[in-house]
């Protein structure tokens, strides 16, 4: 990154079971209110929309159940490989979950994400947008 430009701490963490991760961004553009900045870590939005009755009964369960599969396929679960889900929003409309995911590249959440939607897996639909930046609102603290 430039030098002369600002670094500011997104408002998230993650706690893992042994650390917490924070994260930090570049700062583009800064007014009084907003300010556009670009992420120094790779986030992913996933939109999961179920088909009806296909849904998890548990969703940490389901989780869980990736990570068996992650664990036999690489030898790792999704923590150990870098990918974390920071937050989760169960939602109305047109898809039924929006969550927030860490990764260390495109090609390790890649990893997760063909084992996430295995061919075999009817559950519905999601589709993934890598973050391109964040608006952050208020600024300042």
């Amino acid at each position: 990154m430039p030098k002369n430009k600002a670094i500011t701490r997104l408002p998230i963490k993650h706690l893992t079971h042994d650390k917490e991760i924070t994260f930090e961004s570049q700062v583009l553009k800064k007014t009084d209110n907003y300010a556009l900045l670009s992420p120094g870590q790779q986030f992913f939005v996933q939109f999961v929309k179920f088909a009806p009755g296909k849904g998890p009964d548990d969703y940490v369960l389901a989780y869980r159940s990736v990570d068996d599969k992650l664990k036999k396929l690489y030898g790792k679960t999704r923590c150990e490989m870098g990918i974390h889900e920071i937050i989760t929003f169960v939602t109305y409309g047109r898809y039924d979950l929006v969550v927030l995911f860490y990764a260390p590249s495109i090609k390790v959440y890649n990893k997760f994400l063909a084992v996430f939607l295995n061919p075999g897996n009817d559950f519905g639909t999601t589709e993934t947008s890598p973050a391109g930046g964040v608006i952050l609102h208020p600024v300042g603290g």
